[in-house]
């Protein structure tokens, strides 16, 4: 016998004590009031999708379940679905986060796709053909959102508050609803929490699990990258991006990717979001896609099986709900751009693959064709046909699915990080090498000195010597956003880097050359820089501690 998987679980919400920053012991809730809301069939609509053997081994498949005799459960499509609240038996096959409907056709404020929105919450789906149900795991909060599912598939991560009031927190929840605990919580509002594998320092004694959260302090500054142990100690702040980071994603190499919107200098250039790789420990930080291109904002990243990044193209100004599916290689981010799906007919907001070629969308029909909220969809990624509804509540807005399914724990990581200095170094072997020319022109004007720039509050800048050929050797404070220029004897400016980047304390960054193409093997030789101890920049950082790394157990006991 086939166990079908599709829609409902069972789940309960219980009440488990605080633990994280604010650590302190609190009482289960008392018994929840249950009950169950039947919806007819046009209420969550099915479609044929159900009766398809491909996708149907497809959804089996992501949950390790045998598709063998499935043919004859599937000539029975379901006309209907349960929203319960209450415990029950059921394998799962997704968590699915709703938001409520903010409009009349069902487009999201811009602002839900960074803050968490209230009345968000996260289904469970999954049971039989006939009798499926979709369970609500969250009831106890007043808002919850962005799932992330551990290596063995047994807890999922994600972002909530209890109370409207409240602030919002990093909770972990067991697959099957009960469990639920606080981590740690984000003063300043809560954007994603994700699953990380081990790291591992020098003065510690064995290689330790965390987790990565993307949120605010109470100061209100942009959303940054902080990662923790799995019972909330130890946070430490590894982004530092002026605008903020958004969508954190682990990738299958053990790297941590995120979006970030980019400031332009060009008069009457709106910047764009692009996507960038960081190490877990905050170093080693890398544009991956769309740094320098055109207005076009680049959310929710999702990996492949056959390691391409798919993720949401946009224009400026539109968050993720009017964008196409795009996929980059992850070996070859900068050349392989292709798109996915680019449906005139409807708008994508969210991706996430499922299982070979296909992936769980977030997808809305324009008017005129059937729907007028978001549903998750699966997507065929080798076809341009309009993707197939899966799961479809008219009274909600689902915004994001992510299967249930057990995956391999990336490669740990060493770090050499640490506290004992505020410095770190950054050497480049050849600022003449660039994208725009593999040998360096001899008719170009030289390069004389490299400009240091600091965003926060620095008034002054620095001016480094470049050696004769090309290279140089910095001494910069850490944790603090830089930019880079590259300037002729007369000071003009010869070329300057779009996008700020930082160093970590102890961190020893190296770049090949300027705009190079990091697609490409360095030159094998000892460059002059290197030859030299580093020139320290004379620039005091501005830069103080987060609320977290100020106090990691907020004040508690």
């Amino acid at each position: 016998m086939v166990r079908n998987v599709l829609v409902g679980l069972a789940g309960s919400v219980a009440r488990d004590r605080m633990i994280g920053l604010r650590r302190a012991p609190s009482p289960n809730d008392a018994a929840r009031r249950s009950g169950r809301t039947r919806l007819n069939a046009a209420a969550i609509r099915t479609h044929n999708f159900m009766r398809t053997p491909r996708l149907w081994r497809l959804i089996a498949a992501a949950v390790g379940v045998a598709a063998c005799d499935g043919d004859r459960a599937l000539r029975s499509p379901v006309s209907t679905m349960r929203v319960r609240e209450v415990p029950g038996p059921g394998p799962m096959t997704a968590l699915i986060e709703q938001h409520p409907v903010t409009a009349a056709v069902g487009v999201p404020k811009e602002s839900d796709c960074v803050v968490l929105p209230k009345g968000g919450r996260i289904l469970a789906v999954s049971g039989g053909m006939a009798t499926g149900v979709a369970t609500v795991l969250t009831t106890a909060f007043a808002a919850a959102g962005r799932p992330d599912v551990s290596f063995d598939a047994t807890r999922f991560l994600f972002v909530g508050r209890k109370g409207e009031s409240d602030v919002d927190g990093v909770w972990e929840m067991d697959t099957d609803g009960t469990g639920g605990r606080e981590i740690v919580q984000m003063p300043g509002g809560g954007q994603a929490a994700i699953y990380l594998p081990t790291l591992y320092t020098l003065d510690a004694e064995r290689p330790e699990p965390r987790i990565a959260f993307a949120g605010r302090d109470a100061r209100g500054e942009p959303s940054q990258l902080f990662t923790c142990r799995p019972d909330g100690s130890d946070v430490r702040q590894i982004t530092f991006a002026p605008r903020g980071v958004m969508d954190p994603y682990l990738l299958s190499d053990g790297r941590l990717l995120f979006a970030s919107a980019q400031d332009d200098e060009e008069p009457g250039h709106k910047g764009n979001v692009s996507l960038f790789t960081v190490n877990t420990d905050g170093t080693d930080l890398f544009p991956f896609t769309g740094v320098g291109g055109d207005a076009v904002s680049r959310r929710s990243p999702s990996e492949t099986s056959d390691h391409w990044l798919a993720f949401i193209e946009s224009p400026i100004g539109r968050g993720e709900v009017d964008g196409a599916v795009v996929g980059v290689r992850t070996t070859s981010s900068l050349h392989t751009r292709r798109v996915i799906a680019a449906d005139r007919a409807g708008r994508y907001r969210s991706v996430s693959p499922l299982v070979d070629e296909d992936a769980f969308v977030s997808y809305r029909p324009h008017n005129g064709h059937g729907a007028t909220t978001f549903g998750i969809y699966v997507l065929d990624t080798r076809s341009s046909e309009i993707p197939h509804v899966l799961y479809d509540d008219p009274g909600w807005d689902e915004v994001r699915a992510v299967a249930v399914r057990r995956r391999p724990i990336p490669a740990g990581r060493s770090s050499v990080v640490g506290d004992r200095t505020n410095l770190g170094q950054l050497y480049c072997l050849n600022a003449y090498l660039s994208d725009a020319a593999a040998k360096p022109d001899p008719g170009a004007p030289r390069i004389a000195k490299v400009r240091v720039f600091f965003h926060e509050g620095a008034a002054a800048t620095a001016d480094v010597p470049v050696e004769e050929d090309g290279s140089f050797f910095l001494e910069v404070p850490a944790r603090t956003p830089i930019r880079l220029e590259t300037v002729d004897a007369r000071g003009d400016v010869l070329d300057a880097m779009r996008s700020w980047f930082w160093v970590m304390p102890n961190e020893r960054r190296g770049c090949i050359g300027c705009h190079e193409d990091r697609e490409l093997s360095p030159p094998n030789r000892h460059p002059l820089a290197l030859r030299r101890l580093p020139h320290r920049v004379a620039v005091e950082a501005n830069r103080s501690m987060s609320e977290y790394e100020q106090d990691p157990h907020g004040g508690g006991e």
